[in-house]
């Protein structure tokens, strides 16, 4: 329902993600023609326009010059309460994952990886970073220290194509339901821009965060950098209720 005190702009914004979701148009598919969605909404062509360059911004439409307004498909959706994955979180979203490599090996603890992980620094941590991609787009650059301590012999995996938290549950009976993130925007450097396929200097999501067991054990510790418009961070309270 569009507020009252709504300028022309925004009513125009939430009647196009209103035909969208009413219409039920399917990603891939064309708006309709600007001179009808003014007359269907009520809205002047101006303030159409700077609706639909919003909603480009937020990569839910690509317009195209000559051509017209598609609707694009919506960003795989992490919610940081739930220890699904990147896997289940790309494959709700209708699209395929994999992952690239970047590098991977058993390191001494640092000081600040050791109070992270709650292990003493000099312990053995197995590091890998590894760039995350759906439909073969990178959408995620991953740098995570894993916890030998406590899981002896994680780094025996190919995490290019096994899921971390399959590998946890199955082979460990570890399930890491508590995690600690903090979100904050950051300009990516040259070299993660060139691994992300944007330009350098461009403002990401960065969440650095720890995961724990249910004995409240660190897991692992993490820094990921999000494409904005490529995945979604989403923060779900109400899982907590399952947790007590």
């Amino acid at each position: 329902m569009t507020r009252n005190d709504a300028s022309p702009r925004e009513r125009a914004l939430e009647g196009v993600l209103a035909l969208i979701l009413q219409e039920r148009i399917p990603a891939g598919q064309a708006l309709p023609p600007e001179r009808e969605l003014c007359e269907q909404l009520g809205v002047s062509r101006t303030s159409l326009r700077g609706a639909l360059g919003a909603l480009g911004e937020l990569r839910v439409l690509d317009g195209k010059w000559g051509s017209g307004n598609y609707v694009l498909p919506h960003p795989p959706e992490l919610v940081l309460q739930r220890d699904e994955g990147f896997n289940v979180s790309i494959c709700k979203a209708g699209m395929k994952p994999s992952y690239r490599i970047l590098s991977a090996a058993v390191e001494a603890a640092g000081p600040a990886v050791a109070a992270r992980l709650e292990i003493l620094e000099g312990d053995d941590a197995y590091r890998f970073r590894r760039l995350v991609m759906a439909d073969g787009n990178p959408v995620c650059l991953q740098d995570s220290w894993l916890n030998l301590v406590r899981c002896p012999g994680l780094e025996r995996y190919d995490y290019a194509t096994t899921s971390l938290y399959c590998v946890l549950e199955e082979d460990y009976g570890i399930v890491a339901h508590h995690n600690v993130a903090k979100v904050s925007v950051e300009h990516v450097s040259a070299e993660e821009a060139g691994l992300l396929a944007v330009e350098e200097g461009m403002p990401t999501l960065c969440v650095e965060g720890t995961n724990r067991d249910d004995g409240l054990v660190p897991v692992e510790c993490y820094r990921e950098v999000f494409v904005p418009g490529r995945m979604a961070i989403v923060s779900d309270t109400t899982v907590d209720d399952f947790f007590g």
